[in-house]
């Protein structure tokens, strides 16, 4: 007798059904894939569009809404009405470079009506502080961008510009500066082109093109660079390219042509139409971009869309035929494999639930693989019984032995079962913590933590969801009288009905892991001898202060000194005098200063003091950061009573603030080491401060 096994039948009945869905499925392509193409061709087109046209709004609409703040700004318009003043001029200049820090453009420029005088600087600060770079002067053709902005109604211009002395073509904003209802010059940003092309146009998609045009058709923008002069501002110059003169002759030229004027005359947002470029048929769509007047043109190759969407296709085609296939397949398979299978799954799940002595029929008779499969699962349940009753001694040897707790809590927070290592961890038996409520086992503090962790898990109950197991750090008393700090790790067990049955978890003693994260976290942020803030955590707190000084305008003050005469006391009595006295040193600043202040030793002999929030009176903060140095020193030239000798030293000290214009953490540190040196050049046991230069 020929076996002809579930594996054959399965593999004669795939093959019948492979061979049906194929030829189906050339019969689906052959006939409608053409519709389907052009369809999802000029969606996609677009789709692309319309996403590139509001990405470039994005960028240019951020631009101009900084460059309108600028060029209404009181410092820049009182600097163009006296622009001889050096420090407007400084305060202006800064402005400017910090709005390259946000911008996406690559620099920026102001120029002056009056003394025609412009200035430059790029975002690698090649002209900070700088005179002017040149005078534009009106019959200058190279300056008729300015005199152009000047008298233009439209409140910004946008052009294309060759800049001889950086060698690269930039997209320049140029807006009117205003002042007291007059326009008095010109500010505005410089993008780079070739990479704004690159980086909003350039796109290297398969059958995929866009490009840009102005409002004549002129290509300004497209990622082959053989279609756009780079170095000339001319729009109307014959050495610019049209898309007219691309076009296939004798395909309609003439309606694209309408469909593009339509655009630039803003009477219609978006549209799509057939294009033919070297021979090739696109589905092209283009949107209209105010701001810039200029359009954003995308186009979709029709002999490649089928590439780019057939996974879509065939997908959605052997969707439909995988369903007609499995009615297929299951009343063909009923009988040989439905009916055997649900068997051998009700059988699983008696076994599953516990039930290790059911038992399927093996069904001698059949000689194939479902034959096997239940000879093999009663084995298997026989040995699984077997197992069970071992398994079960082991289980309880291990919660009676290991260190951690084993539980099971009721809903209603009472114990139903906890290990005897409780006892170990808590004091307390295993009859004792079952005999007490949740508020018993758990420390008031930790109960709030406790109670929003259930109420979480019952929460995803609620909403269909499985309960995820939670880890969470509690304070539970000891039978001593004491607390210990616990980890544990629980899960909400759900019922056959899928509702909340019991929790049972594992807690274990976290004591020395939090002490030992303290530890950690003490070394990596304090000085181990003198327990001050070490230069990490001071950086790191200096770093927070300015850019908060920026935000509100206020002021901070910072306190440098380094101890006089300090190694004269190591040279003579050794390191252990000399930590002594250094301990001491960091417990008089430590007297000295506010809370809210940062005492840190920096390094050796040096100690820095950040003294945070000052307001916003510069003069007064400087009074106020004097007058901490004043008391620091004083106390600090009190006599030191160490154990092998009495020592008395001073220190010399730098004073600086930093507030709403400081730059970095690095120059505030530089500039008051610098004051600091000063003071100790000058005499010992002086202070020397003054406001810094970068306020």
């Amino acid at each position: 007798m020929i076996k002809f096994g579930l594996r054959a039948r399965s593999a004669a009945v795939g093959v019948s059904v492979f061979l049906l869905m194929s030829f189906m499925t050339f019969l689906f392509i052959r006939y409608f894939s053409a519709d389907i193409a052009r369809d999802l061709g000029s969606k996609y087109a677009q789709e692309n569009a319309m996403r590139y046209a509001e990405k470039i709004k994005g960028t240019i609409n951020f631009d101009v809404t900084l460059t309108q703040k600028l060029a209404s700004s009181i410092p820049i318009g009182e600097w163009a009405v006296n622009e001889k003043n050096l420090q407007q001029k400084q305060e202006v200049f800064a402005i400017l470079n910090d709005y390259l820090e946000v911008s996406k453009a690559g620099s920026w420029f102001i120029a002056f009506e009056k003394s025609g005088h412009y200035y430059f600087n790029d975002a690698n600060g090649s002209h900070t502080g700088s005179e002017y770079i040149k005078t534009l002067e009106s019959n200058n053709y190279n300056d008729s961008w300015f005199f152009h902005t000047l008298k233009s109604p439209d409140p910004y211009n946008l052009n294309i510009d060759y800049d001889e002395a950086l060698g690269l073509t930039k997209l320049w904003l140029n807006m009117p500066i205003v002042h007291n209802g007059k326009r008095i010059g010109v500010i505005g940003v410089g993008f780079d082109y070739t990479r704004f092309i690159d980086e909003y146009i350039a796109e290297d998609k398969e059958g995929f093109t866009t490009m840009i045009l102005n409002a004549k058709g002129v290509i300004v923008a497209h990622k082959e660079k053989r279609y756009v002069n780079y170095k000339s501002e001319v729009v109307d110059s014959t050495s610019w390219i049209t898309l007219a003169s691309l076009v296939d002759k004798g395909h309609n030229e003439a309606e694209f042509s309408k469909q593009l004027a339509l655009l630039a005359e803003q009477k219609i947002n978006a549209t799509s139409f057939d294009l033919y470029l070297n021979g090739r048929h696109y589905i092209a769509s283009a949107t209209y971009l105010p701001q810039l007047k200029w359009i954003n043109l995308s186009m979709v190759d029709l002999d490649n869309i089928f590439g780019m969407r057939e996974m879509a296709i065939i997908g959605t085609i052997f969707i439909i035929l995988a369903f007609l296939s499995w009615v297929f397949i299951f009343m063909v398979s009923e009988r040989y494999l439905i009916s055997p299978i649900r068997a051998i799954s009700e059988v699983m799940r008696r076994i599953k639930d516990g039930d290790y002595s059911v038992r399927l029929n093996a069904e001698e008779a059949r000689c194939d693989e479902i034959g096997e499969l239940c000879r093999n699962i009663n084995e298997m349940a026989e040995r699984i019984e077997d197992s069970a009753k071992d398994a079960k001694q082991q289980y309880q040897w291990l919660a009676d032995n290991m260190s951690d707790v084993i539980w099971i809590m009721e809903l209603n927070g009472h114990f139903s079962y906890i290990s005897p290592s409780v006892e170990r961890l808590r004091g307390f038996t295993p009859k004792e913590v079952m005999n007490q409520s949740l508020d018993k086992v758990i420390c008031q503090g930790s109960m709030d933590e406790v109670q929003k962790s259930m109420a979480d898990a019952f929460a995803d109950v609620a909403a269909g969801k499985i309960p995820k197991a939670m880890t969470i750090m509690i304070e539970q008393p000891h039978k001593n009288g004491s607390t210990i700090w616990t980890e544990v790790n629980a899960r909400l067990i759900l019922d056959d009905e899928g509702k909340p049955f019991r929790f049972i978890g594992v807690t274990r003693d976290a004591s020395q892991r939090i002490k030992a994260e303290e530890e950690i976290r003490k070394l990596a942020f304090y000085d181990p001898l003198t327990s001050l803030a070490n230069r990490r955590l001071l950086l790191d707190r200096l770093e927070q202060a300015i850019v908060s000084a920026k935000r509100t305008g206020s002021y901070g003050g910072l306190i440098y000194l380094d101890l006089d005469r300090f190694k004269p006391l190591n040279d003579r009595f050794g390191h252990d005098a000399g930590d002594e006295l250094l301990i001491e040193v960091g417990r008089r600043i430590q007297e000295c200063i506010r809370a809210t202040d940062t005492a840190a030793r920096f390094g050796g002999d040096e100690f820095v003091i950040l003294v945070n929030d000052l307001g916003v009176a510069r003069e007064e903060g400087f009074q106020y950061t004097e007058s901490i140095a004043k008391k620091i020193q004083m106390k600090l030239s009190l006599p030191y009573e160490l154990k092998m000798t009495t020592y008395i030293l001073s220190a010399s000290v730098g004073i600086s603030l930093f507030g709403p214009y400081s730059s970095s953490t690095r120059e505030a540190i530089i500039e008051v080491d610098k004051l600091m040196y000063e003071a100790k050049e000058a005499r010992r046991d002086e202070y020397k401060g003054h406001f810094a230069s970068n306020i």
